[in-house]
Formats: structure tokens, C-alpha cells, sequence
């Protein structure tokens, strides 16, 4: 059972984006996201539509991340 202050309020819907590199070049999707109800919770973009797409790059000590799509 999830805790009630745990639960984050919103839905999914879906979002036409594009996304541009260092070089200029553009990517555009449509995917499907979590849209909370407040803007203090980060965009949660879902697996199906944008990370099965991509390979998703972390570096945590390092502070950044990114996407790379064949």
C-alpha cells in the first residue's frame, strides 16, 4: 500500500517535443510523460515512446546526462 504523502497527483498524457543537439541538429517525438499536478516534481518522461528509442547516458559524480539516438 502506497503512502498518501508519497503519491505524486497527475496523468499521463502524451507531448510532441524536439530535442536539439550542441550541433544544431533536431530530433522530434511525440512520447508519453507523467504531468503532475504542481511544477515543484520534474517532467517524467515514460519508456515506451522515448527511452526504447535511445540509449540514456548517466554520470552521476559528474552531474550530467543524456540521450543518444541511432
Amino acid at each position: 500500500m502506497m503512502q498518501k504523502d508519497c503519491a505524486i497527483p497527475g496523468r499521463v498524457g502524451m507531448l510532441s517535443m524536439a530535442l536539439l543537439d550542441a550541433h544544431g541538429h533536431r530530433y522530434r517525438l511525440t512520447v508519453r510523460a507523467f504531468l503532475a499536478q504542481t511544477t515543484n516534481v520534474p517532467l517524467i518522461l515514460g519508456f515506451q515512446d522515448c527511452l526504447e528509442k535511445a540509449t540514456m547516458h548517466v554520470s552521476y559524480p559528474r552531474q550530467e546526462a543524456w540521450l543518444e539516438f541511432d
